[in-house]
């Protein structure tokens, strides 16, 4: 029984350890795209000023 329980902690820890490690690549993709944007942004504010 007691082995039963151990796997299953031992289950949800590599679950919560695999969601930490799939929040930290989003943020990390939200950063390049935010940034991504804020240049396109830039690029259309210059051709628009022409």
């Amino acid at each position: 029984m007691q082995s039963k329980i151990n796997e299953s902690i031992s289950n949800v820890e590599n679950a919560y350890s695999r969601v930490e490690s799939i929040l930290s690549d989003l943020n990390r993709n939200l950063d390049i795209m935010q940034r991504e944007m804020q240049s396109v942004e830039e690029e259309i504010n210059m051709i628009l000023e022409r």
